[in-house]
């Protein structure tokens, strides 16, 4: 699909990708996690594979800690305690996040 964007002039021959991935990634994921982690690790495995097909492409792969959002309404309070460092960001970690993209986006 990448390549087919390429070859329509639909995006750039030198693309660069921002993909927001998980710590899950990092290490072994905690229990109770098997959809969200299998679902993250495809999806860190399909940025690899980019970065092995598309040279040109500058791909830059996030693995932001948990932080607030309604996401984890579903969770038992004692997991995400036990699975976040600093017991979340409270977005602080999001702001991080957007400025990364400021800067990659501004400086390529």
């Amino acid at each position: 699909m990448l390549s087919n964007l390429i070859k329509k002039k639909l995006i750039s021959e030198n693309p660069i990708i921002i993909i927001v991935g998980s710590k899950v990634t990092v290490g072994i994921p905690p229990r109770g996690m098997l959809d969200y982690a299998s679902a993250k690790g495809l999806l860190k495995f399909y940025a690899d594979i980019l970065q092995v097909e598309f040279k040109k492409m500058k791909l830059y792969f996030l693995t932001p800690d948990m932080f607030e959002s309604p996401l984890l309404s579903n969770l038992p309070k004692y997991f995400i305690e036990k699975n976040t460092t600093n017991n979340l960001y409270k977005n602080k970690i999001v702001k991080k996040i957007v400025s990364i993209f400021n800067y990659k986006i501004k400086n390529n």
